[in-house]
């Protein structure tokens, strides 16, 4: 709705409030300043859910009326969305939200101390977030040279997100540091972080993100077949010296670019490997990719979404492999849907 009506809308009881600004357009510019200062001064009125998209420079009075939302709702947020650069701005830093769980915010590339330094303080203000969704702002980095955010190892985390079509690269050191600060961590979605040739990971790293998250139910990410690098498969050096099954607690594996090898010998390795790193009874769902997105047939993914078998016969044979050697339990392919009711974003 225009913003400007916003204000008739609001309540006391209101608990999530969603805001767009536009800063280039200096009409609704003047009404989002007018809406903001009218929904402050409503009392009793306690957000614990809110969303701020801010595009183009936002003048220092619109920044002022942020701060003026916000204070008086600090300690009753514990969901917030920033979907414009990092909250750079002094309506946001200058807070401390004591009970914010959850974490959606964008990340640019702004060099230098101060930039650091500001993050750290935003950190050290949010001390209790376990639900973060980052989007960096820059390609052909690695994700935690982004400056200042190794502050969010300081958080204990149980789920943490990348959404970045840029890509973004994690390194071994990468995951042990985030397995180190968040050992309880239950979902991890780097897909969109992978979906580039070169940000994705060798398909052993399975074995890898098993071993450094025992307590991972949700995995989206993309992979890579290396022959050249695989280990022997089926003993205790091709999974790292850990125990079997390290993803054993895994329910949802979303799996993005991952070409299937072509030599039969190769796909039948494949489907061993994965049948040690993942648990019986999986949901899998498979993104498409190169060839397959050209020959896109809409028949055969509705009879997957039916079957919960691949479309591609050769995925299917090696999936119908891992429930062998599962015991013959079942591995359900398809669209995963998200039945956590977008809970906390």
């Amino acid at each position: 709705m225009p913003i400007d009506l916003l204000p008739s809308f609001v309540t006391p009881r209101l608990r999530e409030l969603s805001l767009s600004v536009y800063g280039e357009d200096l009409l609704k510019l003047g009404d989002a300043l007018w809406a903001i200062n009218k929904i402050v001064e409503i009392k009793g009125l306690r957000l614990e859910k809110l969303k701020l998209v801010c595009l183009g420079h936002v003048p220092a009075n619109l920044d002022m009326a942020l701060a003026n939302l916000i204070g008086p709702n600090k300690d009753s947020i514990r969901t917030l969305v920033l979907l414009d650069s990092f909250p750079r701005r002094s309506s946001i830093v200058n807070h401390s939200f004591q009970n914010l769980k959850a974490l959606d915010f964008c990340i640019p590339w702004v060099d230098g101390p101060e930039s650091i330094e500001r993050m750290k303080a935003f950190v050290g203000g949010c001390p209790h977030v376990e639900y973060l969704r980052i989007h960096p702002e820059l390609p052909e980095r690695n994700l935690f040279d982004f400056p200042g955010l190794r502050a969010i190892f300081a958080w204990h985390l149980l789920s943490f997100e990348v959404l970045s079509l840029f890509g973004a690269r994690l390194s071994k050191v990468d995951l042990r540091e985030m397995s180190e600060a968040w050992p309880k961590l239950k979902k991890l979605d780097l897909l969109l972080a992978t979906i580039r040739s070169n940000d994705s990971f060798p398909l052993t790293s399975l074995a890898d993100i098993g071993v450094a998250f025992p307590e991972l139910e949700d995995l989206s990410a993309s992979f890579f077949y290396a022959p050249n690098d695989e280990p022997p498969l089926r003993s205790d050096q091709a999974l790292s010296s850990c125990t079997r099954c390290p993803l054993s607690r895994l329910k949802k594996l979303r799996l993005g670019k991952l070409p299937l090898p072509e030599r039969q010998d190769q796909q039948d390795s494949m489907a061993r490997f994965l049948a040690d790193v993942l648990p019986p009874g999986l949901r899998i769902e498979r993104k498409p990719h190169g060839a397959e997105l050209s020959n896109f047939d809409p028949l055969a993914k509705a009879k997957t979404a039916m079957t919960g078998r691949d479309a591609d016969p050769k995925w299917d044979s090696v999936f119908q492999r891992v429930e062998e050697l599962h015991g013959g339990v079942r591995i359900w392919v398809g669209m995963i849907p998200d039945d956590s009711g977008n809970v906390w974003f």
